[in-house]
């Protein structure tokens, strides 16, 4: 079940003085079911929100393996690629390694990113508690798929993409380019038979999608500047 993130996470990020995040990362460690291994980038472990077989955040609490981790920026662009991120695990007590050898080195399996602001995890006794206004919905939180994984003795490491890059889908599904972005004689091309017939293929160009008395179905964007050189007069 999705949830709305609160404003509490936007309104602590303005909060100069006050940013402490926390990034924590899931591994889902099992081919056939859920057996999450929960990993935090701090100088100890963190307790934080447990999440359910479906990958939501409960009001329950779980221990994070405190280590220091390192992982790429979330990123996003307008390009039609979809970002990955390449998660290093320190490979300290071998056990996750241990998992992807007996596991198929989790092919598949998803990862999931969060970030929280300290005082919104749970509060407690101990020092793994170090939340002071308990908060779950103020955390972000994203979900990724493992593409591939090694490991060494130094540490295990996760190259993770989302699901659309999984599934070949380009995001956004339509950019804006000179040629036609429709596949030839496809539906969203619509070229009458007789032309297909005449005309096997297409340039994608305005010059032959009029040849094929087919320019109201032109899926380009003609009125995009090129590069040129303009004289005033």
């Amino acid at each position: 079940m999705s949830y709305d993130v609160t404003t509490t996470f936007a309104d602590i990020q303005t909060d100069v003085e006050a940013l402490d995040p926390v990034h924590f990362f899931v591994v889902n460690a099992s081919q056939s079911g859920t057996d999450y291994q929960y990993y935090v980038d701090w100088n100890h472990d963190v307790t934080g929100y447990q999440l359910d077989s479906s990958g939501n955040l409960l009001n329950a609490t779980t221990c994070y393996t405190g280590f220091p981790i390192k992982g790429d920026v979330l990123k996003s662009n307008i390009d039609g690629e979809i970002s990955g991120i390449t998660l290093v695990i320190p490979n300290v007590d071998r056990v996750m390694e241990g998992i992807l050898h007996s596991q198929e080195y989790l092919r598949g399996k998803d990862i999931y990113v969060m970030t929280a602001f300290a005082r919104n995890l749970p509060s407690g006794v101990g020092y793994t508690f170090i939340g002071t206004t308990p908060d779950k919905r103020s955390t972000i939180k994203e979900k990724f798929y493992i593409d591939s994984a090694s490991s060494s003795e130094q540490a295990v490491v996760f190259n993770c993409k989302s699901k659309f890059d999984i599934k070949r889908a380009q995001i956004p599904g339509r950019t804006f380019s000179h040629e036609c972005q429709w596949e030839y004689n496809d539906t969203s091309c619509g070229v009458q038979a007789g032309y297909f017939a005449t005309y096997p293929t297409c340039d994608l160009s305005i010059n032959d999608c009029k040849e094929r008395v087919n320019a109201s179905r032109f899926g380009g964007f003609l009125s995009i500047p090129r590069k040129s050189f303009y004289v005033a007069r």
